[in-house]
């Protein structure tokens, strides 16, 4: 009876432990939701893969969040945030952007999250990620780091990932020339459906070292360097079939003590043109009238009334501007629109 009961509190704890996890800070803006899992430190992107039902796709695995991570090479020692009693850490959220602030003996390190838009796009559709490392130690260190991402969206076919002009089908690895100018994971090529897109060039943005494409136990296991082998594919038999992830590496660098080094980062849904450091999520006007579309009530009442004519000014004056800078119109942006008048009118219809 007594192992019973000491088993019964143990799943208790168990199941209290992974909800506490499970627990953090939101940021949503267009299309992009950005959830942080305080406790670990680590953030998951997800798409608004469909307006009308709200649903979120996930960009990244996120059944366990500990799966996608950022590990430090600091001279000889490997830390793994998160992971390591090493670092400590603080989450803060400010309007639209979380910062999460790794401090050791050693380094202080000051992530920043934020929405952002693709180069040519008003949806806010990905996010930006600013990584700033500062020597706080005594003597110069070897730093570098490390972002592992456990891919989802391309493992049910035989290419997981699609470059600019090619597909990856095994393990393969780049650097220098080499280097793509982005990278996709996506069950297909421009299909429309949710694509996870890692800019390694564009305009602002720090190009990694080197970028790998491998198993994801693999890569986990891996201490830091992992040395790819184009004759194996995105299995470890018997223990991870089919699971495939990207790590791109950044250094390492030479930090005089007092010094600091930053790193610019740009992933989100795939866009035709990709992304550049210099768009936000500033411009995204139509996602704005649309939050309000689904916040407005349906009482029928004076008040909801005019509300919903602010809405509909307001999409209007959207529809209008396009029109006059004659540029074509994304198809995430007239999905949105369209949504924005369908809320309007089952409404009038009540």
């Amino acid at each position: 009876m007594k192992k019973k009961i000491l088993f019964s509190l143990l799943i208790l704890f168990l199941l209290v432990g992974s909800t506490t996890l499970l627990t953090g800070q939101e940021i949503t803006e267009g299309r992009i939701k950005i959830d942080i899992y305080e406790k670990i430190g680590r953030f998951i992107p997800s798409y608004l893969s469909d307006i009308r039902s709200r649903t979120y796709t996930p960009l990244l695995l996120n059944k366990d969040p500990r799966t996608s991570y950022f590990s430090l090479l600091v001279d000889n020692k490997i830390y793994r945030l998160g992971d390591s009693g090493v670092f400590r850490h603080s989450v803060s959220k400010k309007d639209n952007t979380a910062t999460i602030t790794w401090k050791s003996s050693e380094l202080e390190i000051i992530q920043k999250i934020e929405p952002a838009g693709a180069s040519t796009s008003s949806v806010t559709n990905g996010l930006r990620l600013s990584i700033e490392m500062k020597n706080v130690s005594e003597k110069d260190l070897r730093v570098g780091i490390r972002y592992l991402m456990d891919t989802v969206l391309g493992e049910q076919q035989n290419a997981h990932f699609y470059l600019p002009d090619s597909s990856v089908d095994r393990e393969s690895s780049f650097s220098g020339d080499s280097m793509p100018a982005y990278w996709i994971s996506a069950s297909e090529r421009n299909s429309g459906k949710p694509a996870l897109q890692f800019m390694t060039k564009a305009s602002g943005i720090t190009q990694p070292n080197r970028l790998v494409f491998a198993n994801w136990k693999r890569l986990d296991d891996s201490s830091w360097d992992y040395q790819t082998n184009s004759r194996r594919d995105f299995n470890l038999l018997p223990y991870s079939i089919n699971d495939s992830a990207a790590a791109v590496y950044y250094g390492p660098w030479t930090m005089n003590r007092g010094s600091t080094k930053k790193i610019n980062i740009m992933l989100g849904q795939y866009s035709r043109n990709g992304y550049s450091w210099s768009q936000t999520a500033g411009t995204d006007e139509i996602s704005a009238i649309l939050k309000k579309s689904y916040s407005s009530s349906t009482d029928g009442n004076v008040e909801q009334i005019e509300n919903d004519m602010l809405i509909l000014e307001d999409t209007l004056e959207q529809i209008n501007k396009r029109l006059a800078a004659d540029e074509p119109v994304s198809d995430e942006e007239l999905e949105m629109l369209e949504e924005v008048i369908d809320q309007l009118s089952s409404r009038r219809e009540q």
